[in-house]
């Protein structure tokens, strides 16, 4: 079997096993809890926001989130209500 066949096949197993793909850490997936960091009304849509970062401090503050129980979007978003606030706030 070539490496990279090799590779695709445990690649593939590893999303079956854990149902999606994720990056490893020293805490499981299932651990993870998403919750919002800020309020948000029901009317108010969640949308998008982009930002480019070199892959590898992605994959570090993914981690670090992670050893929190924490999401990079919850992490984000709470770094940004508490430096510029939220609408009517």
């Amino acid at each position: 079997m070539s490496l990279v066949k090799g590779l695709k096949t445990q690649a593939k197993e590893t999303i079956e096993t854990l149902g999606k793909p994720t990056i490893e850490t020293d805490t499981p997936a299932e651990t993870v809890v998403e919750a919002p960091a800020i309020d948000v009304k029901k009317e108010d849509p969640i949308v998008n926001l982009v930002a480019k970062v070199p892959l590898s401090h992605r994959n570090h503050w993914v981690g670090e989130a992670r050893k929190e129980g924490k999401t990079l979007t919850a992490v984000v978003s709470e770094l940004l209500a508490r430096r510029y606030g939220t609408p009517g706030n």
